[in-house]
């Protein structure tokens, strides 16, 4: 026959619920330790500390070992940088005294341009008289004689002049130079004038007859008759020159320089 106990057990497994936990005295007896086990245990637990703590200590040093690899390399990458830019100030600094030398150099090429073409420019002088004898209702004829004492031909030579005959003579010979000469390339030939050439010359007109009192006035008055002419002519390089002339007849039958435009250009 069965216990309660047994019955109560049963029961308890059939309506799927865990058996019951059995009494004290139904469980295997510990065993006694002696002292040997422990000893084990101990050393294991030791030796785990002592490689924990190992491994803490490599830890600790290899962090250390890092953080001065880090900051070497910090500084080397700083020094570096700092080498890059005194570098780029050192090629800034190399870039404007090039730029400098550069424009020494340009200014030290346009001068020597500008000496070159002063010294192998054309020069045009020109001259010219007054006749000795003016002849009642006719044209006045004048020559103007043009030398090139210049290194380099003359091109694109050509000239514009006029007489002027009266009181207003310098007057109006100023407003010509003012108004007519200083028009840009006056209307001329083709002509070259070569260095060395002797005197081409050129004639100025009235281009209408002058009265027998007209010559009487001139012929008593100073300042009262004057001669006007611009000589324009171009060096190869295309660079554009001229020569002025203005004079004026005396009394005493002397030629006069005006007190302007008796210059070259």
């Amino acid at each position: 026959m069965k216990d309660n106990d047994d019955i109560n057990s049963e029961q308890k497994q059939v309506d799927g619920k865990s058996p019951p936990v059995p009494f004290a005295d139904n469980l295997p007896k510990a065993k006694v330790s002696n002292g040997k086990g422990d000893h084990q245990k101990r050393q294991s637990i030791k030796g785990f500390k002592d490689r924990f703590t190992f491994g803490e200590k490599w830890s600790q040093i290899i962090s250390t070992l890092l953080f001065i690899v880090t900051a070497l390399q910090l500084y080397v990458m700083s020094g570096q940088l700092k080498e890059m830019q005194d570098s780029g100030h050192q090629a800034d600094t190399l870039i404007s005294h090039v730029g400098e030398q550069v424009e020494v150099a340009r200014r030290l090429l346009d001068e020597t341009r500008r000496e070159f073409l002063f010294s192998q420019r054309p020069y045009i002088t020109i001259n010219s008289g007054f006749p000795t004898e003016f002849v009642p209702d006719r044209e006045i004829f004048i020559d103007i004689g043009s030398v090139n004492h210049g290194k380099s031909p003359a091109i694109k030579a050509g000239g514009s002049g006029a007489i002027f005959i009266g009181k207003d003579a310098q007057e109006k010979a100023y407003e010509w130079f003012d108004k007519v000469a200083s028009k840009a390339v006056l209307n001329h030939p083709e002509t070259i004038i070569p260095s060395g050439v002797p005197t081409v010359t050129s004639t100025v007109r009235t281009f209408r007859p002058i009265s027998a009192s007209e010559i009487a006035n001139f012929m008593r008055n100073d300042w009262t008759i004057f001669i006007v002419y611009r000589q324009e002519y171009f060096d190869i390089a295309g660079n554009r020159y001229w020569t002025d002339l203005c004079r004026s007849r005396f009394v005493t039958g002397a030629i006069v320089h005006c007190p302007k435009h008796n210059d070259m250009h």
